[in-house]
């Protein structure tokens, strides 16, 4: 199965070859050139203790990353925006695992209602928390790390956050949107969980998945790419 899989890779590779998002230069390995990276800016607003988003969303270069996301599930692209600040990353994971005793950490992307899944076909924030959950593996000798797809359930379908400008309409919108599934939490036990989503602004989707867990664990952090 890793063979064939690999086997398309190139394929599609050859096919297909890789042109930067931003500045469309086709001589890169991903669909971000090495000059572009490295004009994405590390995000400094920390809003909320519990939730890190990585770099700044509004650049050029980012917001291309984010388009592009949202319209390819580029899982190379992404890893290669981890790795470039994997010190950061790791480090973070690493420490709050640490804090907590923790050895397993669970990957919770925030999902999509079915409409829109079918509509878009995957799921952007999945394929983050996948590759997130590689660059932390590669980079960790102690920590279990696994990605669940099954914990929170999309169950109202609401407007898109992003065409919601009013903070408070926001949180309205996306106010009992999600749920979480009916089954034995006891997993939890000796974990932290992050949620995972691409952007955040007013960070309401990520509280609102958070609150969630309140009665099964306070080990609960949030991670996006941007901010």
């Amino acid at each position: 199965m890793i063979v064939i899989s690999l086997f398309l890779k190139k394929i599609f590779s050859f096919l297909f070859p890789p042109t930067c998002v931003s500045c469309g230069n086709e001589k890169t390995n991903t669909n971000i050139c090495d000059q572009c990276s490295e004009k994405i800016s590390v995000n400094r607003e920390i809003k909320q203790p519990w939730l890190f988003s990585l770099y700044r969303y509004r650049t050029e270069e980012m917001n291309a990353c984010i388009q592009h996301i949202k319209n390819f599930p580029d899982q190379e692209m992404i890893k290669e925006l981890l790795i470039k600040k994997k010190l950061m990353v790791v480090g973070w994971i690493t420490g709050i695992a640490r804090y907590y005793r923790a050895t397993n950490v669970i990957l919770v992307p925030v999902p999509l209602h079915e409409s829109r899944f079918i509509e878009r076909g995957y799921n952007q924030a999945e394929i983050i928390a996948q590759a997130l959950q590689h660059v932390v593996k590669l980079n960790t000798k102690n920590l279990n790390v696994k990605v669940n797809t099954t914990l929170i359930t999309k169950s109202k379908k609401t407007n898109k956050q992003a065409l919601i400008h009013d903070r408070n309409v926001r949180l309205k919108n996306i106010h009992n949107a999600f749920s979480i599934n009916d089954q034995d939490l006891s997993f939890l036990e000796n974990s932290i969980v992050i949620i995972i989503d691409d952007i955040t602004t007013t960070g309401g989707t990520m509280l609102e998945i958070r609150q969630l867990f309140g009665e099964y664990t306070e080990r609960v952090f949030g991670f996006t790419l941007g901010h």
